[in-house]
């Protein structure tokens, strides 16, 4: 999981243990973090997790096509077919 998205569940795992509004908790943290750090409504979400017993601050597995690949995975496909383009290297 990314650090920052790590911080930013810990400030408001933070916050709902304190007391505060998921509204608070977002005012507080883009005061700290910026405009762009987090939606409020994304603070909804992770605050009603949080009430609902949920207070793991991890990424929940998914199944799917991973978000990112990494170069290694890149220079395998292209051992395996040279003739890939760039576009069709990561599909």
């Amino acid at each position: 999981m990314q650090e920052k998205k790590f911080r930013l569940r810990a400030a408001l795992w933070y916050d709902f243990k304190q007391g505060k509004s998921a509204a608070e908790s977002h005012r507080t943290i883009i005061e700290v973090f910026g405009e762009d750090s987090i939606s409020e409504r994304q603070c909804q979400i992770w605050f009603q997790q949080l009430k609902d017993g949920n207070e793991s601050l991890q990424d929940e597995e998914r199944s799917g096509r991973p978000q990112e690949i990494s170069d290694e995975d890149s220079l395998d496909a292209i051992e395996l077919n040279p003739t890939l383009t760039t576009r069709n290297c990561h599909r």
